[in-house]
């Protein structure tokens, strides 16, 4: 699926200074959870890039839920007060992406303004799902020494490495725990344990998922429900990539053609593109170069399945893929060096995200088991990106344990609960289509689509949207003319 939720941010703007007052009145109605359960103690803390003093706490939950015996998970959950004295009582608790992100990590910095909005009105509440974070994460070393630039142009799950992962993983968890269903009915928990009735649910890309499985099994306690970039129950991660991948790839090269700087500069991007896929096709590019990190001189060998696998983060948003056309036209004179800086860049950043043991407990239970011949046949023809990701995954879920998850897993969820869905056009892992099929189970749904909008698309607008819809509980009447305004910035040209 993704490769992680709002990646981008961290890309472009690093990590950023929250800073916020919390009202004294806000404090003590932290506390006052302390009495609601024992099991649950929240305390003063301090997250890295964040001045403001949070609260901190563990909630603990079976491994195994159903037999409720042996091993438990010590759930990581962080608690952003409402800046008011007299909050609504109905919170917004926000699920990440990936799947294997930390919300914890990623949330108050990457969307800080977003918080910010909803915290003038209601708590906030991250909880690191089951596997990620500081929630007995699954954390797989794909790449040994993060280092080694040319082991990130090579398989993306070495079966060595994958295979010596799963067994470091099964001496400290049950691998089969894992899946969506399981850590939804955690984030129940966490819910009763502070003393929720309903909450608001946010989730971006996987997160999405998440939030759809929560509504379908908690319901009852769902206010409202906030989608950006729409994973669907059925996604059966990555099959719909290489569609989304094309069509974002053929809207870049478009857009390039109509801005008459980028025309100029690149007049036949798009057969550039092309007459590099098939040189790496019959020839793999090996080059030496200097390791942006290390300063250290290292060989890399590109193909054209790497090539076109490792664009894909590059245009997640419309700001980072403003590079894409002069990296394109370099590889096209015979200059692989900035596609090698810029994708080793990326993916490298990736890695210190995603818990890679829980995105494959997830994916290889929910995802692959479903997935058929006619599936890969029908998804991934006429793309660039052919079939190399999904049967890479799948080889790599072979070896991987799964839990036993039923078809009716990828059943539409019908729902009457208000729900926003926020789509970008541009985004190239999860295609607007996906959502607006998923809306029709959902007579109080609502889906805007942005046309220069990328993977979960952050920005003032959608901003406001989302925090005007969770103040309401209601899409309807919600004006989303300021999508009009959003554009594609112009591309990078020298």
């Amino acid at each position: 699926m993704v490769s992680g939720y709002w990646v981008r941010r961290s890309l472009l703007f690093g990590f950023v200074i929250l800073i916020c007052a919390t009202a004294v009145g806000a404090l003590s109605r932290i506390n006052s959870f302390q009495s609601k359960s024992v099991t649950l103690q929240l305390t003063p803390c301090h997250i890295p890039n964040v001045q403001e003093e949070l609260k901190c706490g563990k909630f603990e939950v079976f491994e195994d839920r159903e037999s409720k015996t042996g091993r438990k998970i010590a759930l990581n959950i962080l608690f952003l007060p409402a800046l008011t004295d007299k909050p609504a009582p109905d919170p917004v608790f926000f699920m990440a992406g990936g799947p294997g992100q930390s919300i914890v990590a990623v949330m108050p910095t990457a969307r800080k303004d977003l918080l910010a909005k909803i915290r003038r009105e209601r708590d906030v509440v991250l909880v690191d799902q089951r596997g990620t974070g500081d929630s007995n994460p699954l954390n797989c070393i794909l790449y040994a020494d993060k280092n080694d630039m040319p082991k990130f142009f090579g398989d993306s799950y070495p079966p060595d490495i994958v295979h010596a992962c799963r067994e470091r993983l099964e001496k400290i968890a049950d691998l089969t725990k894992y899946t969506t269903d399981i850590a939804m009915d955690d984030l129940d928990d966490v819910r009763a344990a502070l003393g929720y009735d309903k909450i608001n649910v946010h989730g971006g890309s996987y997160g999405t998922t998440a939030a759809s499985v929560y509504l379908r099994r908690h319901g009852d306690h769902v206010r409202t429900v906030t989608l950006e970039s729409v994973a669907p129950v059925n996604f059966k991660s990555p099959l719909p990539v290489p569609k989304a991948l094309q069509h974002a790839m053929d809207r870049l090269f478009a857009d390039c053609a109509a801005e008459s700087k980028c025309n100029a500069a690149y007049p036949d991007l798009k057969t550039e593109n092309q007459k590099v896929l098939a040189h790496l096709a019959k020839e793999p590019m090996t080059l030496d170069m200097v390791n942006p990190v290390t300063k250290v001189n290292q060989r890399v060998t590109i193909t054209r399945d790497v090539f076109v696998d490792l664009m894909r983060p590059m245009i997640y948003a419309p700001e980072t893929a403003i590079i894409v056309p002069i990296i394109i036209h370099a590889a096209y004179l015979g200059d692989y060096g900035p596609f090698v800086r810029a994708a080793y860049l990326y993916s490298r950043n990736l890695e210190d995200q995603i818990a890679r043991g829980l995105h494959l407990s997830i994916i290889c239970a929910e995802s692959v088991p479903f997935i058929t011949e006619a599936d890969i046949a029908r998804e991934t023809a006429n793309t660039d990106s052919g079939d190399s990701r999904v049967r890479s995954v799948i080889k790599a879920c072979q070896d991987w344990p799964k839990a036993k998850v039923t078809p009716s897993f990828l059943e539409p969820v019908n729902s009457n609960v208000p729900v926003l869905i926020i789509s970008g056009e541009l985004d190239p892992v999860t295609e607007p289509s996906l959502a607006t099929e998923m809306a029709k189970f959902l007579p109080n749904g609502r889906q805007i689509l942005i046309h220069y909008g990328g993977h979960t698309p952050g920005n003032e607008c959608t901003y406001n949207l989302v925090s005007e819809f969770i103040s309401k509980g209601s899409a309807k009447g919600l004006d989303a003319s300021c999508v009009d305004s959003i554009k594609r910035p112009a591309f990078y040209v020298p």
